[in-house]
């Protein structure tokens, strides 16, 4: 199980219990800002045949007008498309690449500042 941590958790009202699963221990976390566009930037590679599973995604950016793009090839992981709105942050995200598959980001918001936060974990590419 590696460094996954289990908690107990009982609910106190009727006595139920579960198990939680910690999986964020696990996970590796990205971060960077961008002052200038980007093509098709290599922003996350995972070691030779192995994948890249995204878990979580944040994009915040100063520009209000404009394109934030995250991909694996071919593959949509996150968009945001500034305007009045220019957070994007999902609750919920996994999304598995390719074996020996980047992850890109690609942003035409100019010199406006653009922050992104991956949270990923790097699998065996079988």
């Amino acid at each position: 199980m590696g460094d996954q941590k289990f908690h107990r958790i009982t609910n106190l009202k009727n006595r139920e219990r579960a198990y939680k699963v910690e999986s964020q221990s696990i996970e590796s976390t990205f971060a960077e800002e961008y002052v200038e566009n980007q093509t098709e930037e290599e922003i996350i590679s995972p070691s030779e045949g192995n994948k890249i599973v995204v878990k979580d995604v944040s994009i915040h950016t100063k520009a209000n007008s404009g394109e934030v793009q995250l991909d694996f090839n071919g593959k949509k992981i996150a968009r945001l498309y500034s305007s009045v709105n220019n957070r994007f942050a999902p609750t919920v995200s996994t999304i598995k690449g390719g074996v020996d598959e980047p992850v890109k980001l690609t942003t035409a918001t100019g010199d406006n500042k653009v922050f992104i936060i991956i949270n990923y974990i790097e699998v065996a590419g079988d």
